[in-house]
């Protein structure tokens, strides 16, 4: 399309775009003032918000209510790479679901979305899941070669706090190599098989893994 001119199609002013699904424009506020606010699938929306393109604005009242499952959502958009100006295609959709493969700097990133998300046969050897919930998943492709924790930071009030360690890789033997100090990962440092869970220790935690 062509608006005063210009022509909007080619992608020159994506990187202008900001992304939402809701503010405090359109949040719920009282009975006589409801608004038009979002009253369900909260997180299958700001999944597909912060799986694409564009510069995601997260409702800060949405971030208070789940904390810890948008800021994986993030971790998982800074992992792949994705940016204002990332190009991305459709993947497949039904009435059940829509999904988008979102070409990031560092990997491709397979977002699904709607009541049969976590039904969608995606095939293994391509990708690897990061994180789903309900009514949305997150994939990686098998070639990015990247570590994941399926923990986000954050403060978890829980004794012997279990965290997963996926290898993103085309080696299904990859193993990962991880510190509990903050410190880089070498080859001595401690290392599980990928998918291991480890238990981390009561207190401030500072894992990294490679």
């Amino acid at each position: 399309s062509t608006i005063t001119g210009l022509n909007v199609d080619n992608g020159a002013y994506k990187r202008y775009s900001v992304t939402f699904v809701e503010n405090h424009d359109v949040e719920y506020r009282s009975v006589s003032e409801q608004q038009d606010p979002i009253r369900k699938d909260t997180l299958a929306a700001n999944a597909y918000l912060l799986a694409m393109p564009g510069t995601p604005c997260v409702f800060y009242k949405h971030y208070l209510a789940y904390p810890k499952e948008i800021k994986a959502m993030i971790d998982a958009r800074k992992l792949a790479g994705i940016t204002n100006e990332s190009a991305y295609r459709p993947y497949r959709s039904s009435n059940d679901y829509y999904a988008n493969v979102v070409t990031g700097e560092k990997g491709d990133l397979l977002v699904v979305v709607g009541k049969g998300a976590n039904q969608l046969d995606v095939p293994s050897s391509r990708y690897k899941k990061l994180l789903s919930g309900y009514h949305y998943a997150y994939y990686l492709a098998r070639e990015a070669e990247l570590p994941w924790a399926d923990k986000a930071n954050g403060s978890y009030e829980s004794e012997n706090l279990k965290v997963k360690l996926v290898a993103v890789s085309a080696d299904d033997n990859a193993r990962l190599v991880y510190t509990l100090d903050g410190s880089t990962p070498t080859i001595g440092s401690n290392n599980v098989a990928n998918g291991a869970e480890i238990t981390l220790p009561e207190g401030k935690t500072i894992l990294k893994v490679a």
